[in-house]
């Protein structure tokens, strides 16, 4: 193994604060602090923090672990974005096909596909939905569930509901007070 360690005193490993160790068994990058492994790059140049386990193996390119409370902050500027992009090409609109963007100067979060903005959750929980063509679709997960839209007022105390339920095969519209 190749290594770089750094230390705040003179008595040897006891005293390694932190390292930068290359495993010649396994080609792996290690990166250490206060004398634990903290992110490890694999020669498949998978980026491992906090573990040397990948995950999902069709999203293991970055895998964070904790024991407890896990995440990971993407921090900008108050008049910024903070994006997630998802990308099949190296320039144009394809950089950015599908994204997951919040807005900070408007305190909104977009959702995009086919480089369009496709819904949008403003700071008052209002969820707008752009370009619906001709339906929203709504699937139970389970077959005697019920299913349905609830639209409510809940400053008027009013609603509108369109529910089916399995059970009775009934389809339900309704209009009324909560």
């Amino acid at each position: 193994n190749g290594n770089l360690f750094f230390s705040d005193g003179t008595s040897g490993n006891d005293e390694i604060r932190g390292y930068v160790q290359y495993l010649h068994n396994g080609n792996a990058l290690l990166f250490g602090t206060n004398a634990g492994e903290r992110l490890r790059i694999t020669s498949d140049g998978l980026v491992l923090i906090g573990t040397t386990t990948e995950g999902y193996s069709d999203a293991d390119d970055l895998t964070i672990y904790n024991s407890g409370h896990a995440g990971m902050t993407i921090r900008s500027g108050t008049s910024s974005l903070g994006t997630i992009a998802f990308s099949d090409a190296t320039s144009g609109s394809g950089e950015y096909d599908g994204y997951f963007q919040y807005k900070h100067n408007e305190q909104f979060f977009v959702w995009g596909t086919a480089a369009s903005e496709r819904m949008r959750l403003d700071n008052g929980g209002n969820l707008n939905v752009v370009g619906v063509a001709t339906a929203v679709s709504i699937t139970a997960a389970q077959s005697n569930s019920a299913i349905g839209l609830i639209v409510k007022n809940t400053a008027h105390d009013s609603q509108l509901q369109i529910l089916a339920t399995a059970a009775n095969k009934n389809s339900v519209i309704w209009f009324g007070d909560n």
